[in-house]
C-alpha cells in the first residue's frame, strides 16, 4: 500500500535562505510567471507556464512544461523527476527546496537582507550540491562522470564542465581559455564585477603546470598588474593529444576561504576525466559515421563495375597509386565516375579505415568556402556563434576529396596551396596553425591548364595537385561495360522501390550500347530508372529504350 505524502511543501530560497513557502495540494500544482499558476514566481527567467508538481497518494512528481530555461533537480537538468524531501530545484534562475512532513514555519525576519558585497551573495547562493566539502566534491564528480559520457558537442560539453567545477569547488567565477588564449566562455554563481582576464604569457605559464595549482593576486602581480583581490585555482585541459592546452581558471574573492587540497583534487580529476570522456564520445561518433558511410557506400553507386580493357588498365594504375601518399588529380567528363575513382583510391589505400571526406567545391558559396575547408573560431564573422572544424580537420588521418576543384576562388586556392605545402591549416579568425595529416584527391571536368592561362587557376597549385594524374574514360570509350552497368542499375532500382524484377531483351541492350552517352554513367543510371518506372512488361524492349533516349 502506498504511503500518503504528508504536508508536501515548496520552499522558496534566496541567497540560500528560505524566504517563502507554498503548500502543495493533491493533484497538479502549476509553477510559472503567469498569475494564474498555483505557485507564482515573478522572475523573468521563469516561463509563464514553466513546470508542474503533481501530488498523488504516494509520489510527488515534477514535470517541465517545455519551458524556455528548463528545470534542474539537485543540479541536473530533468524533464521529469520524482521528488524526495530535501531535493533542491532550479526553476529558471529561481531556487526552491522540496520538503514534506513537519516544515518549520518561517520567522518574520526571513526576508533576505540585501548585501552590498556581491561576492558574499555568491558564496551563500550556490546550493544545489551538498554543503559539506567532501560530499559536494563527490557529488560533483558523480555528475561529471555522467555528463562526460553523454557525447555532447564540444562547446556544450565544455560549458557543462565549467558549471560543474564552479559548483563543486564553490567558486565565484569560472573561466575557460582556448589554446589560442581566447576567453571562450565563463560561468558565474552570481553577477560579479571586476573579474580579470589573463594575459597570454600568464596563460602559457598555466599551460605548463603538471596539475591544478592555487595562486593569490599578490603572487601573480609580477606577471600581470591590476588582477584585483582574488584567490585563483587553475589547471590546464588537453583538448586533443599533442595540441596546445586549454586552461580552466576558478576565482574566489580574497575575503573568502582559500582553495584547499580537496578543491585541487576535484579539479585534477575533472581535467583528466573530461578529455577521456570526450575522446570516447568522438570515437563513438566516428564509428557511427563510419557505419553510416559504409551503409551509404553499399547502397550507392555500383562501385567500379566494368570488365572492359579500358577499365582493367585503369584499375591496374589506380592500385599502384592507391598505395602511395601522392596527391591525385582526377580528370573526366561530367558523370564519368570521378567520385567512384576517388572512393576506389581511398578504399585501397593505407588510410582505408579512416574517414573519406567529400567536398563539392561547386556547391559551396565562395564566401563560405574558406570556412568550410579550414574552419573558423567563434566570432570570426557575424554568424560564427561557435568554433567550427573545417573539412581538413575532419579528414585528419584520412582522405579529403575536392570535387570540382576548378571552381575554387583564387584566394582559397592560395590558402589551399599553403596547407598542402606545410601540412598545417589555420582557422578563419585564428592565428594558431593546426597540423593535419590528410591525403588530397581532387577532381575536375575542366582543362586546368586552360584555366591557368585564363588566370582563373593558380599554376603552382595545379603542379601540387597533379603529382599523379588519372584520366577517367567516358562511357562511349568502354561501351562493352554498358550491359553490365545497365543490369546493375535496373536490379538496384527495382529492389529499392519494391518493383517487380525486370530484365532486358537482347536488342534493348544493343540499343543502349549504340548510344553516345554524353552524360556518361550518370545519364545511363537515370535512363534505366526511367525505363523501370514506365516498363510495360517484365522485359524492357528496344522500342522502350529508343523512346527513353529521344
Amino acid at each position: 500500500m502506498l504511503r500518503p505524502t504528508q504536508n508536501p511543501t515548496l520552499v522558496l530560497l534566496r541567497l540560500g535562505r528560505p524566504v517563502s513557502q507554498f503548500a502543495l495540494v493533491t493533484g497538479a500544482n502549476t509553477i510559472g510567471r503567469g498569475k494564474t499558476n498555483e505557485i507564482h514566481l515573478d522572475d523573468a527567467s521563469v516561463s509563464r507556464a514553466h513546470a508542474e508538481i503533481v501530488v498523488t497518494a504516494g509520489e510527488v512528481v515534477l514535470r517541465d512544461l517545455k519551458s524556455r530555461n528548463g528545470v534542474q533537480v539537485n543540479g541536473v537538468p530533468r524533464q521529469e523527476a520524482s521528488l524526495q524531501a530535501g531535493d533542491r530545484l532550479r526553476i529558471g534562475a529561481v531556487e526552491l527546496e522540496y520538503a514534506s512532513g513537519f516544515v518549520r514555519p518561517l520567522p518574520a525576519s526571513a526576508a533576505p537582507v540585501d548585501s552590498a558585497d556581491p561576492l558574499t551573495e555568491t558564496r551563500h547562493a550556490r546550493s544545489p550540491l551538498p554543503d559539506q566539502p567532501q560530499d559536494r566534491h563527490l557529488a560533483a564528480l558523480y555528475h561529471l562522470c555522467f555528463r562526460a559520457t553523454e557525447g555532447a558537442p564540444r562547446d556544450d560539453a565544455e560549458s557543462m564542465l565549467l558549471d560543474l567545477v564552479l559548483e563543486g569547488v564553490r567558486g565565484a567565477v569560472a573561466q575557460f581559455y582556448t589554446p589560442d588564449d581566447r576567453l571562450a566562455f565563463s560561468a558565474a554563481a552570481e553577477k560579479v564585477k571586476g573579474v580579470p582576464k589573463f594575459a597570454p604569457y600568464l596563460l602559457d605559464k598555466f599551460r605548463r603546470l603538471p596539475e591544478a595549482a592555487t595562486y593569490t593576486s599578490h603572487e601573480l602581480a609580477r606577471y600581470q598588474q591590476k588582477l584585483g583581490a582574488w584567490h585563483f585555482l587553475v589547471c590546464p585541459l588537453p583538448i586533443d593529444p599533442g595540441d596546445a592546452r586549454a586552461v580552466i581558471v576558478i576565482l574566489r574573492g580574497a575575503s573568502w576561504q582559500e582553495f584547499n587540497a580537496g578543491d585541487r583534487l576535484l579539479l585534477n580529476a575533472a581535467m583528466r576525466l573530461w578529455p577521456r570522456g570526450q575522446q570516447r564520445a568522438r570515437e563513438l561518433s566516428g564509428l557511427r559515421q563510419e557505419n553510416a558511410s559504409l551503409r551509404d557506400r553499399a547502397a550507392a553507386a555500383p562501385g567500379f563495375l566494368g570488365a572492359s580493357l579500358a577499365l582493367a588498365a585503369l584499375r591496374t594504375r589506380l592500385d599502384r597509386i592507391a598505395a602511395t601518399k601522392a596527391t591525385v588529380l582526377i580528370h573526366g567528363e561530367t558523370g564519368s565516375g570521378k567520385e567512384v575513382v576517388a572512393q576506389y583510391l581511398h578504399d585501397r589505400s593505407p588510410r582505408a579505415a579512416q574517414r573519406f571526406v567529400k567536398v563539392n567545391c561547386a556547391a559551396i558559396p565562395p564566401t563560405l568556402m574558406e570556412s568550410e575547408l579550414f574552419g573558423h573560431v567563434k566570432g570570426a564573422f557575424t554568424d560564427a556563434k561557435s568554433d567550427h572544424a573545417g573539412k581538413f580537420q575532419l579528414a585528419h588521418g584520412g582522405t579529403l576529396f575536392l570535387d570540382e576543384v576548378g571552381e575554387l576562388p583564387l584566394p582559397v586556392q592560395s590558402k589551399l596551396l599553403r596547407a598542402l605545402e606545410s601540412g598545417e591549416v589555420e582557422k578563419l579568425g585564428s592565428e594558431r596553425a593546426t597540423k593535419v595529416d590528410v591525403r588530397i584527391l581532387a577532381a575536375t571536368n575542366r582543362d586546368l591548364r586552360t584555366e591557368v592561362k585564363a588566370g582563373r587557376f593558380r599554376e603552382d597549385l595545379l603542379y601540387r595537385l597533379e603529382v599523379a594524374h588519372v584520366a577517367v574514360p567516358p562511357l562511349r570509350e568502354h561501351a562493352d561495360d554498358v550491359p553490365l552497368l545497365a543490369r546493375h542499375f535496373l536490379e538496384k532500382f527495382c529492389t529499392e522501390n519494391g518493383l517487380p524484377a525486370l530484365t532486358f531483351a537482347p536488342e534493348a541492350l544493343t540499343a543502349l550500347q549504340k548510344h553516345a552517352w554524353p552524360g556518361n554513367v550518370r545519364e545511363l543510371r537515370n535512363i534505366i530508372q526511367r525505363l523501370a518506372m514506365e516498363a510495360a512488361g517484365p522485359a524492357l524492349t528496344a522500342a522502350e529504350v529508343k523512346r527513353a533516349l529521344k
